[in-house]
């Protein structure tokens, strides 16, 4: 089964075009102007009746020079959502600016272009209400025409990102940050123009209803803004140029128009042999529009546009310009470390860079329209996209939400028609995986909720379908069957579905096994994998990996399960890994708080080993990558007794596409190696304390050395032998190590044998994995797994006077006198009747530290008495004085 879907494709309009001053076109004073908005604005964080007007109750005149001097795009949360608070801000704040206008036309017109501000935004000239807007991820322009003054003028905006149940999202995963976050655009104009208020985009849309290798025919239509007069001498010219910028179609036609009318235009045309664009090839033509009145040029807009179809195979997937197609994906979240989602045009350029030099033909804009210049390099560098509407988790099915909505979808697909790289239009995301009370649905308990949802879906799905009908409809769902009762699964044209075996539940092979019990049960139905992932730290490392560690090392081993169970089911459409980039997610554990971790990048962007591993899989470039440099310090248990999860023995991963990598160590070859079927080849070694340099080199079939990687690992020795101010840091109850920003190493937990350290009873205990701990001092990964149940605890260290510092937090117990109990050091009373619910809340991290001696051989007891419930401790740390 095949469903041919045509495509349009163009850049999109031209005063975004225009961002880059090396782009702007030289153009005379009665056409188009735009210029930059984003400089000398205040900000005053929260509301305050009248800050539209220029001198405002209760304040004296000019009471904005004591607000915060900001430049666009801007965010009030760029920090808050990742403190200690148990809340980030969201509510009303005011942005206001002074626009000199030294002269006003008759029959020009002036406008305000947002590409983005969070969530409801109202727009004031001189006091006056000139527009309004609801939503966070859609641009809309504001006519301020009327409003301006010849002379000094005040521009005052308000925006809310409070909760609002008919601005959609309701329920989410990330932060949603205030502000002005976008790129803000002065358009000035001649009478006749262009309608750049049609949905917050340019009137002017290039279709593309059939294409093949030998001909495309082509559809470009669009409107003028009304006019003041009535004019009978209006001419719109289209012109399009080939990627050598040669005119390869050229049409023209006159108009008349009455005053206050609308010209709507359509032009047609065919193109032979066009030059197709694709990931590997993004060729790009031009297209000129014009408008002339009485001769004179009045408006113009250059676009870059593209040709390419694609069909969907039942059995071969996803093709693209009449070939199987592999879609080799990952998903984005627009905000950065320190940043928020203010982002400057470098970043988008600098993250799309990050992905398709990983080898990535496919991004899913994730879970709403972001900026459109990222819209714009997907066209330039060769990405397929899906962009969505941000209903997810949960919805107020409401006749309000769904026109909303509705807008929302109609915003979108205008103001990125033109884009050769959109290809998928997503309505949803997991839209029944919270309840109305905002906690994850097991199942669905109300099934007149469903039938509103599915509902809500199909009137979603038709909007996209009615403004754009080339494109494919997608929504993505979890892995929960009420979907299919519901009847949601049947309405897009392609299903989606987020997969996370070996995560949040299961093992990585019921990936594979929960896909292919799908594709037996709807074998025409055509399958897109939109998310999977693992969470991983930087700064854990575990020789034993295990789900919930959060270690590079069940990071990698989950995305090699998976690439390898992908690589087997051509019948999917494509998949897309769940995440590019770690992204905000407030009031979310883990090992960093208020952060989705599993990006193959971090939050600062910094690559993870498993970065390399998708770009030696992916990326046709020869590439050599030395992993296991993620928290480069490493302990090598130098005690007498062994150590289980510090074994003195490391695995070297080498990430590579060529045919054979050779290590060195300290110099020396260590021998050469294929790669395996997922492209890595591992080293297992014994690494003494010191500082260790390591060298990969690969070959490709001539045999030729052609890529290198070299780097130094420094290995720290760790024992109960202290020297005098040396510490030891025990992260109890956990396999693995963590390094924190100082750079002490909490190693492990062990099991107590003579000489060594450890409980001889009591068991590792994993509270919630998405528990937020609080006072931490950002070491987070101490507080989710603790040793429970215990009794003693013993370090046989040798005589000598030691500080032994506790570490304590809460991740059960809700009520005091529920879990009470004692500790002693070396059979002195330590702590008395400690019930930290009671004393310290929940989930809030503190410590306890006593001077103790060890005397006679016997090193340090730690003893655990229970008085209710059962006793714990997070972590242990000994420092010898």
């Amino acid at each position: 089964m095949k469903k041919r879907l045509s495509s349009q494709r163009q850049l999109w309009s031209c005063f975004v075009f225009l961002f880059v001053a090396t782009l702007f076109f030289p153009l005379s004073a009665q056409v188009r102007q735009v210029e930059s908005m984003n400089d000398n604005w205040k900000f005053h964080r929260g509301g305050i009746a009248f800050a539209n007007r220029d001198g405002f109750k209760g304040y004296p005149e000019g009471v904005d020079q004591n607000w915060q001097k900001v430049q666009l795009p801007h965010t009030w949360n760029a920090s808050d959502p990742f403190d200690d608070e148990t809340s980030y801000y969201r509510g009303i704040a005011w942005y206001r600016k002074r626009m000199q206008v030294d002269e006003l036309v008759s029959g020009e017109k002036w406008y305000l272009r947002f590409e983005g501000a969070a969530f409801r935004t109202e727009v004031y000239v001189n006091g006056a209400l000139a527009g309004q807007h609801q939503g966070g991820y859609t641009g809309f322009t504001v006519d301020i025409t009327p409003y301006l003054n010849t002379g000094d003028n005040l521009i005052a905006v308000m925006v809310d990102n409070s909760h609002n149940p008919v601005i959609a999202p309701l329920a989410i995963g990330y932060a949603l940050y205030g502000g002005i976050y976008r790129d803000v655009w002065l358009i000035r104009t001649s009478a006749a123009h262009f309608d750049p208020t049609y949905f917050g985009a340019d009137a002017l849309f290039f279709r593309t209803p059939e294409v093949s290798e030998e001909r495309a025919n082509f559809v470009v239509r669009g409107q003028l803004a009304p006019l003041e007069s009535a004019n009978e001498a209006i001419r719109v010219v289209q012109v399009l140029k080939s990627p050598e910028g040669k005119i390869v179609w050229e049409d023209s036609r006159d108009f008349s128009a009455k005053a206050g009318e609308s010209i709507r235009f359509s032009f047609s045309g065919t193109l032979e042999n066009p030059v197709l664009w694709s990931p590997e090839s993004p060729s790009l033509y031009q297209l000129e529009s014009s408008i002339y009145v009485d001769g004179d040029l009045t408006d113009v807009l250059r676009n870059r546009t593209g040709f390419r179809w694609f069909e969907l195979d039942s059995e071969e997937g996803f093709l693209l310009n009449g070939k199987p197609y592999e879609l080799k994906g990952t998903n984005r979240h627009q905000d950065v470390m320190g940043l928020g989602d203010a982002l400057d045009n470098s970043f988008h350029r600098k993250d799309l860079s990050w992905i398709k030099e990983m080898g990535a033909n496919f991004l899913r804009l994730a879970h709403y329209p972001q900026d459109p210049y990222v819209y714009q390099l997907a066209d330039e560098m060769g990405l397929l996209l899906w962009s969505e509407i941000p209903n997810l988790n949960f919805i107020n099915p409401s006749e309000a939400l769904t026109r909303q909505s509705a807008i929302q979808i109609q915003e979108m697909i205008y103001q990125h028609y033109n884009h050769p790289a959109v290809i998928f239009w997503g309505s949803s995301n997991e839209i029944l995986l919270w309840s109305e009370q905002g906690a994850r649905a097991s199942r669905l308990e109300d099934l007149s909720y469903g039938a509103e949802v599915r509902d809500f879906i199909f009137a979603m799905d038709s909007t996209i379908r009615a403004t754009d009908p080339d494109r494919l409809t997608t929504l993505a769902i979890h892995s929960s069957s009420d979907y299919d009762k519901i009847g949601v699964t049947e309405i897009p044209d392609m299903l989606a579905i987020n997969l996370y075996d070996g995560w949040y539940s299961g093992v990585f092979e019921g990936f594979g096994r929960g896909l292919d019990r799908r594709r037996e049960k709807f074998p025409k139905q055509f399958l897109f994998v939109s998310e999977y992932g693992a969470g991983s730290d930087k700064r854990i490392n575990a020789a034993n990996p295990a789900r919930f560690d959060f270690s590079v090392q069940y990071q990698l081993l989950f995305h090699e399960s998976y690439l390898r169970q992908i690589r087997e089911r051509n019948y999917l459409v494509g998949t897309a890994i769940w995440n590019q980039f770690d992204f905000s997610q407030p009031h979310t554990g883990g090992s960093i708080n208020h952060l989705n971790q599993k990006g193959v990048q971090g939050f600062d962007r910094r690559p993870k080993d498993t970065y390399y591993f998708y770009r030696a899989n992916w990326s046709g470039d020869p590439m050599v990558y030395l992993g296991i440099r993620d928290g480069a310090l490493r302990a090598a248990w130098t005690g007498s007794i062994a150590h289980p999860d510090l074994p003195g023995k490391y695995v070297i991963p080498v990430f590579s596409n060529m045919e054979t990598v050779e290590l060195f160590h300290n110099g020396q070859s260590l021998g050469s190696k294929a790669p395996n079927d997922a492209n890595i080849a591992r080293w297992e070694l014994e690494l003494e304390p010191g500082t260790h340099f390591f060298a990969a080199s690969g070959d490709n079939k001539a045999g030729e050395k052609v890529v290198r990687d070299a780097f130094a690992l420094e290995v720290v020795s760790k024992s109960l032998e202290l020297k005098t101010g040396e510490s030891l840091a025990i992260n109890a109850g956990f396999h693995g190590a963590f390094r924190d920003a100082a750079d002490e190493i909490w190693i492990p937990d062990a099991r107590y044998v003579a000489g060594g350290f450890g409980a001889s009873d009591g068991a590792s205990h994993m509270f919630n994995k998405d528990i937020v701990f609080y006072a931490t001092r950002d070491r987070d990964p101490l507080y989710n797994y603790v040793l429970e149940g215990l009794t003693s605890y013993r370090l046989d260290v040798p005589d000598g006077h030691y500080l032994v510092e506790l570490f304590f937090a809460e991740g059960e117990v809700f009520e005091a006198g529920k879990r009470v109990f004692n500790v002693s050091v070396n059979d002195k009373p330590f702590i008395k009747n400690l019930d930290i619910f009671r004393d310290y809340g929940f989930a809030s991290a503190f410590s306890k530290s006593i001077a103790t001696e060890a005397l006679a051989g016997k090193g340090i007891k730690l003893d655990f008495t229970a008085l209710s419930g059962k006793a714990f401790v997070s972590a242990i740390k000994i420092t010898k004085l």
